[in-house]
């Protein structure tokens, strides 16, 4: 879906469309046209675009290069020139290589060039990322100013949108150019042609530039802007419309034999085809499976479609349809009705070994360009996807020496990867309930640490896939707000034994202590031993604020933190007694401290501590119900200095 700003909402679509022309019209003259901009967005009260005169606020952003950005770090520029751009809009990608140019022409002439990324990552739906390979989180801005090469500071607003709101984008990409007193001269787009193999009629940026290098009056100093809608945070509860229109979306399961499959590899349907061969009882192949559906609805309106090949038996087909319906896999699935699995082996790819999960991506010519046996990296598949000659970028590169096969792309990305992760993580983690803000906090800041550390992180939502076997690939698990109930026994005998026999580390939080009888189901007695023999038995329900006293500041897990740190805004469990005598207590909270004072008290209460009499090296660490908790400098060294100290690194 190539969202372009026009199209925030349908509620809007009616009113845009009298107005349409503002972006297709001639530039306009003069501040007068700031109206034209901002007019055509949300209501210009909620988000009013920054007028031409205004002085540039200030901003206190984090770049790509690790660096924290405010107004004065440009003081020595004589012109400024800020772009609102992003990851996954096709016009935002058009104009990358412009930006480069723009400073390399500009930068020797006392010209500063920033990005400023304004989007709301959650508030991005999967359907509108079928132009990219990357969406606009800051792990993925860096990913993208890597490959792109890019030469400016690039910035993410999407925490707060606080900048974002101060100057007013309408779309991406937005410019505003300021002269050396900071004031507000040009706003408006970057040029006036998409396509960057066409010639601009327009190049407005750089006469705005060049005007004031030479102490003229800029002609034109507001121009309409045209590219994908800001993703502002209040955008989200698009995100759950689109959950519920999916959750719609019939469901089948029909079934193929070896001809069928081969017609499915002659591929004859126009579209790239992603085949996946699974079965039920495949950990991997179900652990996987969420991933692909994700890629289904990124590229499935630009010509791509997920094809399953359930091996399942047949008598097993119900339970085969009810997974697939679980994880409302709405493309094309069949299961295959053959007695003999090497004929279909045979049918599906001469070269596969016979392991599960198999995928393969083939193109509308019939060329496989794609082969994986075993679980994908989903990253590596889309944009595999992404640089594919039948779809890729809007405006791409056509010239076969320069695009080269899929084959040589694959190779040369393959060789160009960074060196293998320091290690493995595992976050188990709920996507619902009320602990769900935190969730989505939790795992934008623990990408970007991946990504700056150099460790891979997987999640999944619930531990039924975990095994054994499972666990080898792991040194690490991250519980994050999991409740120790409704595992099934093969995730309970995987993880004790996980813990006991030291095969890797762990880090629990908050609801990884809700012991006791939930939902119908018995407490984990191995799980409350584990935690200091300790069953939950309070909170307080409309929070408080407490001081978090640290008893042990030589543990790893409290290096760099202050004697005591205030948590707003806590649950603070109680439970039937206290684990102390049972585990080692690194901090406790004050409940003599708590805002409001309440009755919810248990007297000795830790909130951190670890448990020395299994191998593996954990802890539990209580806080983890607000996503405000990633606003606390304190508790984000807490938890990075967990994940290393647990992961032996």
């Amino acid at each position: 879906m190539k969202n372009y700003i026009f199209y925030t909402s349908l509620q809007l679509a009616l009113l845009l469309g009298a107005s349409m022309t503002a972006f297709a019209g001639n530039p306009v003259k003069g501040a007068h046209a700031v109206a034209a901009v901002a007019g055509n967005a949300i209501p210009p009260e909620e988000h009013k675009t920054l007028p031409i005169g205004a002085a540039a606020p200030d901003f206190h952003l984090p770049g790509v290069d690790g660096k924290t950005y405010t107004l004065a770090s440009f003081r020595e520029a004589r012109v400024l020139v800020i772009v609102f751009m992003c990851n996954h809009c096709p016009t935002s990608q058009a104009y990358e290589d412009r930006v480069i140019r723009l400073t390399n022409d500009y930068t020797a002439k006392g010209v500063s060039v920033v990005a400023i990324n304004p989007n709301d990552p959650a508030s991005l739906r999967l359907d509108e990322l079928g132009y990219s390979d990357l969406g606009d989180s800051y792990a993925e801005m860096k990913i993208r100013a890597k490959n792109a090469g890019f030469n400016f500071p690039y910035l993410y607003d999407g925490e707060t949108e606080t900048a974002s709101k101060a100057y007013g984008p309408v779309s991406t990409p937005h410019v505003f150019v300021f002269d050396k007193d900071r004031k507000l001269r040009y706003n408006g787009r970057f040029d006036d042609r998409e396509d960057p193999k066409k010639k601009p009629g327009h190049e407005d940026t750089r006469d705005a530039i060049d005007a004031l290098l030479s102490g003229r009056e800029i002609a034109v100093t507001v121009t309409p802007v045209f590219g994908c809608s800001v993703k502002w945070a209040e955008k989200r509860d698009w995100i759950d419309k689109a959950a519920i229109t999916w959750a719609k979306e019939p469901v089948r399961l029909d079934t193929i034999d070896v001809a069928g499959v081969t017609g499915l590899l002659t591929n004859p349907s126009g579209k790239i085809r992603l085949i996946n061969v699974w079965a039920t009882w495949c950990g991997p192949c179900v652990e996987e499976f969420p991933e692909l559906v994700t890629i289904h609805r990124m590229y499935r309106d630009r010509g791509f479609e997920l094809v399953s090949i359930s091996t399942d038996e047949t008598d097993h087909r119900t339970q085969a349809l009810r997974f697939l319906q679980n994880k409302q896999a709405s493309s094309p699935n069949y299961i295959y009705t053959g007695e003999d699995k090497y004929k279909l082996m045979a049918a599906i790819d001469p070269k596969w070994q016979g392991g599960l999960p198999y995928s393969m991506l083939v193109d509308p010519d019939g060329t496989v360009v794609y082969r994986k046996q075993g679980i994908i990296d989903p990253e590596e598949l889309k944009k595999i996807i992404f640089d594919d000659r039948f779809m890729g970028r809007i405006y791409k590169e056509d010239t076969p020496a320069k695009r080269g096969t899929a084959e040589e792309s694959l190779k040369v990305r393959t060789e160009a990867k960074r060196v293998a992760p320091r290690f493995n993580v595992l976050a188990l983690y709920e996507n619902g309930g009320h602990h769900l803000a935190y969730s989505k906090r939790a795992r934008v800041w623990l990408d970007q640490l991946a990504v700056d550390s150099n460790f891979r992180i997987d999640y999944i939502q619930r531990p039924d896939t975990i095994d054994g076997q499972y666990l080898k690939n792991y040194q690490l698990i991250l519980q994050l707000d999991y409740p120790p109930y409704g595992w099934k026994d093969k995730a309970v005998t995987a993880f004790e034994q996980y813990i006991e026999e030291g095969r890797g580390g762990w880090v629990g939080f908050h609801h990884s202590t809700l012991l006791g009888k939930f939902d119908g189901f018995p407490m984990w007695q191995w799980f409350s031993g584990f935690m200091g023999g300790i069953e939950w038995k309070n909170y307080i329900p409309d929070f408080a604020d407490g001081e978090v006293m640290v008893e042990d500041g030589r543990h790893p897990v409290m290096r760099g933190v202050p004697d005591s740190f205030l948590i707003r805004k806590e649950e603070w469990y109680t439970y039937n007694k206290s684990p102390r005598p049972n585990v080692h207590v690194i901090a406790r909270v004050n409940e003599g401290s708590y805002t409001p004072q309440g009755m919810v008290k248990m007297g000795d209460h830790p909130v951190i501590w670890t448990n020395e009499h299994v191998k593996a090296r954990n802890v539990y660490i209580f806080m983890g119900h607000s996503p405000d908790l990633f606003d606390d400098e304190q508790y984000k060294k807490i938890f990075s200095n967990a994940i290393f100290w647990a992961a032996g690194k």
